[in-house]
């Protein structure tokens, strides 16, 4: 007879493994989330899935996948297509504009590494600013996000979403 399973709600998984900035910033995470309509479902050990209309948006890890390592998260968002980026960018102001790509560049777009045949990566352009090499199937992860963060990461699920919607 199988056994039953009860999946974590990720609120109190949050409690179990992060505390004070972190498990604020965490919980604050997890309820936009739910507030769009995109509850993260738990994937793995220390996975929760993100996902908009059954496709992935990305994933919310609390913790380490052993569970030795806690009071930290990571957010990872999918990428989308490079005119999605410049498209999104295009209203803001300058202001606005070279904050989202300082967090872009150095917390963001992840470099390949010649992990899959598709090496040695793809080339972007993004308000004329060439990204060179940059990994096809995936970001780094946005460890612990501050204040500025949460603002690039809210901004990359709409973005996510609205490429979703029009697929």
């Amino acid at each position: 007879m199988p056994r039953e399973t009860t999946k974590p709600n990720i609120n109190d998984f949050i409690a179990q493994r992060c505390h004070g900035e972190i498990k604020q910033a965490a919980l604050y995470l997890a309820d936009y989330f739910v507030s769009i309509k995109m509850k993260p479902s738990y994937a793995s050990s220390h996975r929760f899935a993100l996902t908009h209309k059954g496709k992935r948006v990305g994933y919310f890890r609390i913790g380490s996948e052993d569970g030795l390592e806690n009071n930290y998260f990571d957010i990872e968002v999918y990428p989308v297509e490079t005119e999605w980026y410049t498209n999104y960018l295009a209203y803001k102001s300058a202001d606005e504009k070279a904050a989202f790509l300082d967090i872009f560049e150095n917390a963001y777009i992840k470099r390949c590494n010649g992990c899959a045949k598709c090496a040695p990566g793809k080339n972007m352009f993004i308000l004329d600013k060439e990204y060179k090499f940059i990994c096809k199937f995936g970001t780094k992860l946005i460890v612990n996000p501050d204040e500025k963060h949460i603002r690039f990461i809210k901004a990359l699920v709409d973005l996510r979403r609205e490429y979703i919607k029009n697929l």
